[in-house]
């Protein structure tokens, strides 16, 4: 069963991605697992998968979000994990993550 596109599901869908983004940065978007959401969110995983399908297409929006607000720690991250999502993000982009990245680990 789909969710619904009321006010409610919009605002908790958000709210999930918005507390998926600050867990990714925080303590690491490769190491993310289904619990570590939901005890973030404080949902339970049912309403992950109601809304993402799978931890693996909730982490496809995290990456896809990083992208979008050019996040670097998020993509640098994915891009040591081999995050496949990250295919397909202009070279430019890449390389900058690559670039903050490196700098991180002097």
């Amino acid at each position: 069963m789909k969710p619904r596109d009321s006010d409610n599901s919009i605002t908790r869908k958000e709210r999930l991605l918005a507390e998926g983004m600050k867990f990714a940065k925080r303590r690491g978007y490769r190491t993310m697992t289904i619990l570590d959401i939901t005890r973030a969110a404080g949902v339970s995983y049912s309403v992950v998968n109601l809304y993402f399908g799978s931890i693996k297409n909730f982490k496809r929006a995290i990456m896809k979000n990083a992208v979008e607000i050019e996040d670097l720690d998020i993509i640098a991250e994915g891009l040591t994990a081999k995050d496949g999502s990250l295919r397909v993000i202009p070279p430019e982009l890449r390389q900058r993550a690559a670039i903050h990245l490196l700098a991180k680990q002097k």
